[in-house]
């Protein structure tokens, strides 16, 4: 779990029981349904001011978390994203991976995004946040990664 010094215990929860998983996120924010077109999308989050969340799941096809960010990769960089870095991070369990990436110019604003990958059997979850303030918002977005938990799925 990633360490944070904002108090998280007054935040709202959002339940995904029929995916096993749930996150916290500040009160005020507004939570937004899925888009269909994008497929794999569980829950949409804003806040405002710039930062958004989204949870998504894919299949793992036994594939590691850093294999999983790799193939994110993939798929951002021909659409104009940078900076890539991926590491490995303590997310909703002991192993996982962190992707962070940069959008610079093109038509789409000035953001940093952290895709955080957690896989459980033949699932991966990924909780994407992106900012346009990275350094103001990085203590939120740590926080918001260090509430994401895989609960046990309903039956």
């Amino acid at each position: 779990m990633v360490a944070t010094s904002i108090d998280t215990a007054h935040w709202r929860t959002v339940d995904l029981p029929l995916y096993g998983a749930r996150l916290r996120i500040p009160r005020d924010w507004e939570t937004l349904p899925p888009v269909p077109a994008d497929g794999h999308d569980l829950v949409r989050a804003t806040g405002g001011g710039g930062l958004q969340v989204i949870v998504f799941r894919l299949r793992a096809h036994s594939r590691s978390t850093a294999v999983i960010a790799t193939k994110i990769q993939a798929t951002f960089e021909p659409q104009g994203f940078t900076d890539f870095v991926v590491s490995e991070v303590g997310f909703a369990g002991p192993a996982g991976a962190l992707l962070e990436f940069r959008c610079t110019g093109g038509d789409r604003p000035e953001r940093t995004s952290w895709e955080h990958v957690a896989v459980r059997g033949p699932a991966v979850f990924v909780l994407g946040i992106s900012s346009d303030e990275p350094d103001e918002h990085r203590p939120v977005v740590e926080a918001i990664a260090g509430t994401f938990a895989l609960t046990r799925p309903a039956t």
